[in-house]
């Protein structure tokens, strides 16, 4: 894919953005409407650039992903505008009671990483990059919900580094007091993940030692010098 020039982005508030131009995302099986700013979306995704212009323009200014839950897309078009993705990580009373989510909880985990699959499906770099980063930050120290690796193996390419990140964690944190939800779904995790699991402990079983999570290492980096500046070293 050729490489997009850079322009500026938009405006970041929502009031300088109030004269663009409005476009209809229809979403979810109950076609649930979004009004977004045209601007925001063409500039942040190469999806929906290509949706919105050139030969592949969706009829009328209305995009349709029926695949994808409103809530997911609510916390989409909330980063859309704020650039914001620490709030939706921290315990913001506000943020949560909006997109109804429970700090530190697995279905908080798992809508962060739906996000991120949502970011890597439709080709939004930033977002991406951003919620790995906070996402492998935050749960540096707690072994990965077995639903929430299920549902990465299955949606995300196996070079990825958050995939990595899962069976790191896993092979540093894991303890043998899994709740009964828990204890469940293990017969459903991935063989892939399973393998490398296995293969991870061997490596540290040679070496005679435990795994420590350097956060940083996981982390979406654009260059050397951002890497260096990073400063996530595990604890």
């Amino acid at each position: 894919m050729a490489e997009r020039k850079e322009t500026a982005p938009p405006p970041p508030s929502l009031g300088a953005a109030a004269a663009g131009d409005m476009v209809t995302i229809e979403v979810g099986p109950n076609h649930q409407n979004y009004q977004v700013y045209k601007d925001f979306l063409v500039y942040y995704s190469d999806y929906f650039r290509k949706a919105l212009a050139g030969p592949w323009k969706e009829a009328e200014g209305v995009v349709r992903i029926e695949d994808v839950e409103p809530e997911l897309f609510k916390l989409f078009i909330y980063w859309l505008y704020t650039q914001d993705v620490k709030r939706l990580y921290s315990e913001d009373v506000d943020v949560r009671e909006c997109f109804k989510l429970s700090y530190g909880t697995a279905a908080s985990r798992m809508m962060f990483m739906k996000l991120y699959v949502f970011a890597d499906r439709f080709s939004v770099p930033k977002l991406r990059k951003a919620v790995n980063n906070h996402y492998v930050t935050s749960g540096a120290r707690f072994t990965p919900w077995y639903d929430v690796v299920i549902y990465a193996f299955d949606n995300l390419p196996s070079a990825y580094k958050i995939l990595d990140f899962l069976v790191d964690t896993q092979c540093a944190n894991w303890s043998d007091k899994d709740s009964p939800e828990e204890t469940e779904l293990k017969a459903k995790l991935p063989h892939d993940f399973l393998v490398r699991v296995m293969s991870r402990s061997r490596e540290l079983l040679r070496g005679g030692k435990s795994k420590k999570i350097i956060p940083c290492e996981y982390h979406e980096h654009d260059s050397e010098e951002e890497k260096k500046a990073c400063g996530q070293e595990g604890k």
